[in-house]
């Protein structure tokens, strides 16, 4: 009698305590992910600030072959994030932002993710500052809309208000800075 009620609460114990490890196990691999994003989206923004920095700017020309070459490595880099194939396009900013070469440039990706909360986004944007890079140095900012592959418990409750317990979209974002070094 006594080695049943043993054999039935070893059972239950075990129903109740590997779907616990299961989702601990799960979370873990998750977290591993997505720092891994997280290092490489910093070490990519670093590489096209460094990659930048390199480049001579004629202040005569419309043409700025550091913004281009930060393109290029982040296009090169891209598959270290997952995406197969990526195709930033340059979006146009108000004179406010400079005047070429020396402007604020915005690349997005055509290809977008649709998040949860706010809609469809691009998975990958680049935004290099350099409107004044012998001063300010030029900036470079990559911006990766992260989805969680493991995990995601968002849900809306019927009064209309979305409830995140763990998020399924993450914006991970990285800004370098890097000083002229050749000039």
């Amino acid at each position: 009698m006594i080695m049943k009620k043993r054999k039935a609460q070893n059972l239950l114990e075990f129903i109740i305590v590997i779907p616990l490890l299961i989702v601990i196990i799960f979370g873990i691999i998750e977290f591993a992910l997505f720092w891994r994003t997280v290092q490489t989206v910093q070490g990519i923004a670093l590489e096209a600030a460094a990659g930048a920095a390199s480049q001579y700017v004629d202040e005569n020309g419309t043409d700025n072959p550091a913004v281009d070459k930060a393109i290029e490595i982040v296009n090169n880099r891209a598959g270290s994030l997952g995406i197969q194939k990526i195709t930033l396009k340059d979006q146009p900013l108000a004179i406010a932002y400079g005047i070429r070469p020396f402007a604020f440039y915005q690349y997005t990706s055509q290809e977008t993710v649709s998040t949860f909360s706010e809609g469809d986004k691009p998975v990958l944007q680049v935004l290099v500052d350099h409107r004044d890079p012998y001063q300010k140095g030029i900036v470079t900012q990559v911006i990766f809309q992260y989805q969680t592959i493991l995990m995601g418990a968002e849900f809306t409750l019927p009064s209309g208000r979305k409830v995140i317990i763990i998020p399924r979209d993450i914006e991970v974002s990285s800004t370098k800075i890097q000083q002229y070094n050749n000039y």
